[in-house]
């Protein structure tokens, strides 16, 4: 059996920060992940079963069998050992936990007779210690290190043998999980990985607070990154981008031939006496709606302080703003108004005869298998349809992956192609992000020749077609800065 030939507790140092990064020859052997249930195949046949759901409400425990991504991005498979505040030492090629040996004469179910002193180093909190085996019969104990909580990626519950022998140390794999995202290293995707590290690096170096980050290349998750108490399986609070969510619902309206964009809004209220009732009111369309040129009298600042907030309190969501005068004529002047998305999801309710959710969960959702989600009503009973929303970033990753394949979703047309381009051309210019024009409630860079959904505190999709890519933030951090650390991230991915 090899020992960990280790000199010092400073070389020791250096692996723990590093991470599971091993030593000497790297024996990693890749590894299939197949079919939605997740399950590992090794080389030699034997299959382990993962739970992708063992750690959402708690974290690892000592001697279980995790599967996680290490530095590299590669996926492992290898035993806990050690949990926050236990103390690590090594000596004389041997790893102690809390002074117990666990390495070579663990392995062996010998006592060591060497000095148990652990209080060299203590594992960080919301990280675990792995160890590159986790039988006793394997010959390889060389990997080990910390594993923080957000690279984790479920637990190996099962597994049948076709040959005990192969150590799981020799495993690294791209996976296909649970909720149908295939994943890989950056470079198999022709992304080089250092781009990405960059971006995680200016995260820190810029202390921003950033929630998750998660970029799609040629339909694979090549990078997914958490932070603070975020994982993949937390919702998140998507903001405005749930007006672009709305959007798309109305295109799928207009392909089944309930609505059509040139149509008067005040046609969809038969029977409402709106106040302030004037030509210019009666000429609204949808369309006008969707490109925030609706004309209605509203606050002129992205973030819409004070007329959101009167919404907010008022009765009636869609009254409030139907009974606003007008400012302008409708069609001509851009200005925000997230009380327009609450008409278009009343109109959604009134052609589909039932709410926008359970229009989405028919049309939108339940195809691209989203069933993780929060979607608050008005005090009428309508889904906000301007703001509101919280999701999985994974799967807001597959709303931006959808309009990247132009509506499609495996082999299906979910929303026409047509719509995906119209919903995504400029139709008007807009100086509340610079540089950037408005389609039908998405953002247009023509810098980047990209589109992107973007939410208050920093929510954002961005969809590269060009690259073929997809990337996600989700944060609490000031839009403006969000707004200019996303466009730079993606030029740099682009670069």
């Amino acid at each position: 059996m090899r020992k960990i030939m280790v000199g010092s507790l400073c070389i020791l140092m250096v692996v723990l920060l590093l991470g599971c990064s091993g030593s000497g020859k790297n024996n990693n052997k890749k590894m299939s992940f197949s079919g939605e249930s997740m399950a590992p195949t090794l080389t030699n046949g034997e299959k382990l079963s993962v739970d992708t759901k063992a750690y959402v409400s708690s974290p690892p425990q000592s001697g279980d069998i995790i599967v996680f991504k290490d530095d590299s991005g590669a996926v492992m498979v290898k035993r806990v050992i050690g949990l926050p505040g236990d103390g690590i030492e090594i000596k004389d090629g041997e790893v102690y936990v809390n002074g117990e040996a666990i390495t070579e004469n663990y392995l062996n179910e010998q006592k060591s007779t060497e000095p148990k002193s652990a209080s060299a180093w203590k594992i960080p909190d919301k990280n675990v210690f792995v160890l590159g085996d986790n039988r006793a019969h394997s010959n390889d104990s060389r990997d080990f290190g910390p594993v923080p909580y957000d690279r984790v990626l479920g637990k190996v519950l099962t597994k049948t043998s076709a040959n005990s022998n192969t150590p799981e140390s020799q495993i690294a794999a791209a996976a296909t999980v649970s909720d149908e995202w295939k994943t890989s290293l950056p470079k198999a995707q022709g992304l080089d990985s250092k781009k990405v590290d960059q971006i995680y690096k200016d995260i820190e170096t810029n202390k921003l607070k950033v929630d998750s980050v998660l970029i799609v290349k040629n339909g694979t998750l090549v990078a997914e990154k958490y932070y603070g108490s975020y994982n993949r399986d937390t919702v998140h609070p998507i903001w405005s981008d749930t007006k672009s969510i709305t959007s798309t619902l109305i295109g799928i309206a207009c392909d089944q031939g309930k609505i059509k964009l040139d149509n008067k809004v005040v046609d969809y209220f038969p029977g409402n006496k709106f106040d302030n009732m004037d030509a210019l009111k009666k000429s609204m369309t949808v369309r006008d709606l969707l490109t925030m040129r609706s004309g209605v009298q509203w606050a002129h600042d992205i973030t819409e302080k004070g007329a959101a907030e009167d919404m907010l309190k008022a009765k009636s969501w869609v009254g409030f703003i139907m009974n606003r005068p007008m400012e302008t004529k409708p069609g001509t002047t851009f200005n925000y108004n997230t009380g327009n998305m609450e008409v278009v999801s009343a109109i959604i309710n009134q052609v589909a005869g039932k709410s926008e959710e359970d229009f989405a969960k028919q049309n939108l959702f339940g195809p691209l298998n989203i069933t993780n989600y929060k979607w608050p009503k008005d005090p009428e009973g309508y889904s906000i349809g301007g703001s509101g929303m919280s999701m999985r970033p994974r799967d807001m990753a597959k709303f931006g992956q959808l309009m990247l394949q132009n509506g499609s979703w495996n082999g299906k047309q979910i929303v026409s192609a047509n719509w995906v381009k119209e919903a995504t051309t400029a139709k008007v210019s807009s100086t509340y992000i610079p540089g950037c024009g408005y389609g039908y409630n998405w953002w247009i860079n023509p810098e980047s020749k990209g589109y992107f959904a973007v939410g208050l505190y920093g929510q954002i999709i961005y969809v590269l077609p060009q690259q073929k890519m997809v990337v996600v933030f989700t944060a609490n951090e000031d839009l403006n800065k969000m707004l200019g650390f996303s466009a730079n991230c993606v030029k740099k991915l682009q670069s």
